[in-house]
């Protein structure tokens, strides 16, 4: 995990959409659902391996996602103390951003990045590297992307983070179906394309969510099973 776009769109609103690059063979993630924790709704998928989610939504403005990795690739000191999809979940108890930042306590965890989208805090890109847990915050009027220091170099980094500029410049990014279709894209270099295809490991999903003051739905294209599904957080409406 992964790729991650940040649209802003008019009246406070947004998109956020994620790519699931994962190894084909990592058991098949369970659709969206909407989960109770602690009084609040919660809509996300579910990794099965450690019951965590790299995307979440909340019934009180606060989207997140996680990326594999903080700045640079690093090397694995299996086993760590807990999934870090499991941390993205924590931080929705927490009620808001800037207190986890400062009380969550890390230790023995893998490296992770964190995207939050909080309409009453702004935008963090929260970022563990074993040792240090930084944080930056960002304006919520401001388009961005990211990709997972796991899988993509600073190179391809760059190169894509041109590719997402080029569509906003054209004015491509302003609908739910620009992002969809931003994250659905492939070229002839199949390993660095946003939807990527290598040997072992490809994007098995992408999920995206739109936030209104109206409303907040969520939408999860199953790439494995072909299916996509889109699920009303404010009605528990599900469609397939």
């Amino acid at each position: 995990m992964c790729t991650v776009t940040y649209v802003p769109l008019k009246s406070n609103s947004y998109i956020l959409t994620q790519n699931r690059d994962e190894g084909y063979n990592r058991p098949h993630a369970l659709s969206p659902k909407i989960y109770n924790q602690e009084g609040s709704s919660l809509l996300y998928p579910k990794d099965p391996v450690g019951n965590g989610t790299w995307m979440a939504t909340s019934d009180n403005g606060l989207s997140a996602c996680l990326l594999n990795g903080a700045f640079e690739k690093h090397k694995r000191n299996l086993p760590y103390d807990k999934s870090r999809g499991l941390i993205l979940l924590d931080l929705f108890a927490y009620g808001n951003v800037p207190d986890f930042i400062s009380d969550y306590k890390l230790n023995n965890i893998e490296p992770f990045t964190i995207i939050a989208i909080d309409k009453r805090n702004g935008g963090f890109e929260i970022a563990w590297d074993e040792n240090i847990l930084h944080s930056n915050k960002f304006s919520l009027d401001q388009h961005q992307i990211w990709s997972s220091s796991t899988l993509y170099s600073l190179s391809q980094k760059k190169e894509r983070h041109q590719w997402y500029k080029d569509k906003i410049a054209l004015g491509e990014m302003k609908h739910w179906d620009n992002a969809m279709q931003f994250h659905l894209q492939s070229n002839n270099n199949t390993e660095n394309a946003i939807l990527m295809k290598r040997e072992h490991v490809g994007t098995v999903s992408v999920t995206s969510v739109k936030l209104s003051d109206e409303t907040t739905e969520m939408k999860y294209l199953d790439l494995q099973n072909k299916e996509e599904i889109k699920v009303n957080l404010n009605t528990a409406v599900l469609n397939k």
